[in-house]
């Protein structure tokens, strides 16, 4: 039986204190920029432990409340696909869909509903391209600012969810990384990487 509820952003206890580097404001208000009307789709892109999922949860908890749907999904390494699309329709609709769908209904279904909207999508933790390849058709263009964003650790998935268009990959990089601008958590994590990687090379 698939499970199909609301995802609990669970958000850390420091995000009140969290800032930003210029280049990630930079990404942050290039996306929230109201006179781009255009559908934009990037993606984030760098190593585990980056802070790549703070970065577009500070986002969408930010500016998510300005679109007219909005979902946040994190996607496992082996997905279930139609489980995967029963969420994205739960958040942007709050009813339970019939779990006997197709994918390929469940698609027709988020476009559907998603049509002449202003809508906010995260995609988090991509592993794969053919997840995006399947996902992306539920999704329809416009002129009413929608933003989708992705967050993955490949390059050649962060390029195909952007059309190989390179200028919209924002990439987190190892030496931008500081305590203020991922969790505490994230931080310590990714020194303790940076430390064994350092220990490895003497």
């Amino acid at each position: 039986m698939l499970s199909v509820g609301p995802m609990l952003l669970k958000p850390y206890e420091e995000a009140a204190d969290i800032v930003f580097d210029g280049r990630m404001n930079g990404f942050i208000n290039s996306l929230a920029n109201n006179g781009d009307k255009q559908l934009k789709v990037v993606s984030v892109l760098g190593p585990a432990c980056l802070g790549k999922t703070t970065l577009v949860k500070v986002f969408y908890n930010k500016f998510g409340k300005l679109y007219d749907r909005r979902a946040f999904i994190r996607v496992s390494k082996n997905p279930d696909m139609k489980k995967l699309l029963l969420d994205i329709l739960w958040q942007l609709r709050p009813q339970d869909p019939p779990k006997y769908l197709s994918e390929v209904v469940l698609v027709d279904h988020i476009k559907m509903y998603l049509q002449n909207k202003r809508y906010l999508l995260i995609v988090d933790n991509v592993w794969a391209a053919s997840v995006w390849s399947i996902i992306k058709h539920a999704f329809p263009k416009g002129n009413r600012g929608s933003r989708i964003i992705t967050t993955t650790q490949a390059e050649d998935v962060a390029l195909t969810c952007c059309c190989y268009q390179s200028e919209n990959v924002f990439e987190v990089k190892p030496l931008e990384i500081t305590h203020e601008c991922c969790s505490l958590a994230e931080f310590f994590a990714m020194k303790n990487v940076l430390s064994v990687q350092q220990k490895g090379k003497t």
